[in-house]
């Protein structure tokens, strides 16, 4: 038996290829059986079932899932059963809820899962177009509490979390899944990947920062709207807003190259970027780490060996009645060879940086990767900062040693909600805990810890470790792309605080089933949207008032000649109130558009650029079978053409329209068919397949039945077929009369 990245599992006969003739070196033969997994199954590992007489075997998919086969090839084989999914590959975010037990996280295999972590169970699986690179849970502050997500081509997405049993409750449909992601919200900031999402304490402004060098900010609300960038001197590594102990408002930004960043908080009411969104303007200071751990080294170097020239003085005195004046000569030659230094050493390029924090205003800590590290390093920003970023050489004041950290740096640090416990994540993927002293910004409480190694030493490290909001749980995930969940309390003990056996998820926003569909960003080349989603409309606009200005003079006289089409003029001009030549004429009654060749709309069903776009978010949300062409009858002057019009059968998405229609204007209290066919979009692409297979079904009928009463038909029965019509010439007319 052979299984491969196909996903496919096929049996051989091994006596046939016992006998085979092996003198040609190639043998050729069909396989007994063969069992197709899935299309986009990459097998890597098949388990037999331990019970005897079972043909039950369990396989690993390296794209994600554990698959459960019957592989005794009998006529009641059943189909291959996909037991549980996971991420396939390392984990690129992690991120916790703020108020329940839920835990998000994504992975280069471009999906995002949420897990209830207090049930022990998924609760539900997205997919996007590119792989998710960082992950951010919205504070409890911010209204509509959701998350969001950083991808690799720079686009930030919004989504909500939300318990779909309600709205499936109003349709009298079911729901499988516990919970459901919603887009509200797709924007790209950013060129590059993003690497750091952060929210400042207040919730009020959002940082996002990237491989590309940049630092972009948003105004958070309803909708999340541009502040303004700044460039940085190397990718964005990590950013850290300070904590609301800081009398100041500022961002940390932690660069892999070893450049640290400090801006103040911009506030969005003094920004109006007219043509560009840079922040040239914004209060900034700049650290740039250069190492010191080659000068520790020989320090300690220096103290050992004057330790080492203590203790053999002490023992030259103890045995000095035995030795020659000779022999103290040789000592003497010998000491000073040992007090031979190597040189300080600086790498280069410089070490990574993997992370810091905040210890008090304009101080924090550094943990550094590659040769600095081992050490957690206290810097500050100096006072002068009139020199340039990338020539700066800026020392740390203070370190701390690390216990047997010089090859197993510090990738991840987190606290507890009380800070007093400071959890590392370590590159060989285990995990530190050091109980700290309340109020110790300097870390000289830093000496005893826990450490717990499970995930991979050589793959495994741990880049995100999280506790949840009430400090019971803690969370780690690797490169291993392995999960864990810890308790920190026995489960008797667990079971005793927690009032609850699942993870609370908040019910749909208000109005969700008549909210149009978000447009997502798709295409990975796509410009970033900051500038193209608020500039070129300022500057579209611009223009048109311009181009108006020039021909209003113009329209105001055709106007006064033609006073019939001043309603139309009304229409045209109606975005330039401010120019004196806007003509004032009311726009004409609706009763009189019969008298226009084409469909005329009154300014006011134009009230915003959004509205005039739902109709191609309507036709973007509908199934492909909705938007078939639906022939229109036509008159026929010819007897060939002569024919009773035949009505072309339902498909299954207009028999579910039929059959819900109703039912969803009774419960949106609208009948704008606009806005019902949207949720009936959405319902019909979240129907269960057997649900929507009793439609598939139904339309098959209708379409038998119709066959059976029209036979012979097709589509080209209702259309005529044109002839070429025959021109003649007008008359002649006679001459005027004077």
């Amino acid at each position: 038996m052979t299984f491969g990245s196909d996903g496919v599992i096929r049996g051989w006969d091994i006596e046939k290829i016992n006998m085979a003739d092996t003198h040609s070196g190639r043998l050729e033969m069909e396989p007994i059986n063969e069992l197709v997994v899935g299309h986009n199954v990459c097998l890597s590992s098949v388990v037999r079932s331990p019970l005897p007489n079972f043909f039950i075997w369990f396989a690993q998919d390296s794209n994600g899932a554990i698959w459960k086969l019957d592989l005794s090839f009998t006529n009641t084989t059943p189909d291959p059963e996909c037991l549980f999914t996971f991420h396939a590959g390392s984990i690129h975010g992690l991120d916790v809820c703020k108020t329940s037990h839920l835990m998000a996280t994504t992975a280069p295999d471009r999906s995002v899962k949420v897990f209830d972590f207090l049930a022990k169970k998924q609760l539900t699986t997205s997919c996007f177009n590119q792989s998710g690179t960082t992950i951010s849970w919205a504070p409890p502050w911010v209204k509509a509490s959701s998350g969001l997500l950083g991808f690799d081509d720079g686009v930030v997405r919004l989504l909500e979390l939300y318990r779909p049993q309600s709205l499936y409750a109003v349709s009298r449909s079911s729901c499988e899944e516990d919970g459901k992601l919603r887009l509200k919200q797709a924007f790209k900031p950013h060129s590059e990947s993003v690497t750091a999402l952060a929210y400042e304490r207040n919730g009020e402004i959002l940082a996002t920062g990237s491989a590309d060098g940049t630092v972009f900010f948003f105004s958070v609300g309803e909708k999340y709207l541009p502040i303004g960038f700044i460039h940085v001197p190397s990718p964005v590594q990590a950013l850290e807003w300070s904590p609301a102990s800081h009398s100041n408002n500022r961002l940390l930004i932690l660069c892999w190259s070893g450049h640290v960043v400090e801006v103040n908080c911009p506030n969005p009411k003094d920004q109006e970027p007219l043509k560009t969104f840079l922040l040239p303007e914004l209060h900034r200071r700049s650290f740039r780490f250069q190492s010191i751990k080659s000068r520790i080294k020989r320090q300690e170097d220096i103290l050992r060996l004057q330790a080492l020239k203590e203790e053999k003085k002490k023992k030259a005195k103890e045995l000095l009645t035995l030795l020659d004046a000779k022999q103290e000569e040789d000592e003497e030659e010998e000491e000073e060879k040992e007090e031979e230094l190597p040189p300080i050493y600086i790498p280069d390029p410089p070490s990574p940086l993997y992370c810091g924090f905040y210890s008090e205003p304009d101080h924090f800590w550094l943990s550094m990767g590659g040769f600095d590290s081992g050490y957690l390093y206290h810097c500050k920003f100096s006072e002068n900062q009139d020199e340039e970023p990338e020539k700066r050489k800026d020392e740390p004041f203070h370190f701390l040693p690390i216990h047997t950290a010089d090859n197993d740096p510090i990738c991840s640090i987190t606290f507890s909600s009380s800070r007093e416990l400071l959890l590392c994540g370590m590159h060989s993927g285990s995990i530190r805990v050091y109980p700290l002293q309340p109020g110790d910004l300097s870390l000289t409480s830093m000496q005893s810890y826990w450490v717990l190694s499970l995930h991979d030493n050589q793959n495994g490290q741990l880049h995100h470790i999280r506790c949840s909001h009430d400090d019971l749980f803690v969370l780690t995930a690797g490169d291993d792309g392995n999960i864990f969940s810890f308790t920190r309390r026995p489960p008797e003990e667990l079971q005793s605080s927690l009032r609850r056996k699942a993870a609370m998820i908040s019910s749909p926003s208000v109005g969700l089933e008549s909210k149009s569909l978000v447009l997502d960003i798709k295409d990975p080349a796509a410009y970033r949207t900051p500038l193209s989603m608020v500039m070129e409309p300022l500057v579209k606009e611009e223009e048109e008032e311009e181009e108006l200005k020039h021909l209003l003079p113009e329209i105001t006289d055709i106007v006064q000649v033609y006073p019939e089409v001043a309603g139309l003029v009304h229409w045209a001009t109606y975005p330039v109130t401010s120019s004196t030549h806007v003509c004032r004429c009311p726009p004409p009654p609706l009763t009189d558009l019969k008298f226009y060749s084409s469909p005329f709309f009154p300014p006011e069903c134009f009230p915003s650029f959004e509205e005039r776009d739902e109709l191609d978010e309507l036709l973007a949300i509908m199934p492909p079978e909705a938007l078939e062409p639906v022939p229109v009858p036509k008159k026929r002057k010819h007897e060939k053409d002569k024919g009773t019009y035949v009505k072309k059968p339902p498909n299954a998405f207009m028999l579910f329209l039929k059959s819900e229609r109703k039912t969803v204007q009774e419960e949106l209290g609208i009948k704008n068919s606009a806005a019902v066919n949207r949720v009936l979009s959405e319902r019909w692409k979240s129907l269960a397949e057997d649900k929507r297979q009793i439609f598939q079904a139904e339309a098959q009928v209708e379409a038998h039945i119709h066959a059976l009463n029209n036979p012979g038909w097709s589509n080209k029965v209702n259309y005529g077929t044109k002839s070429k019509k025959a021109r003649t010439k007008a008359p002649r007319l006679p001459p005027p009369s004077y």
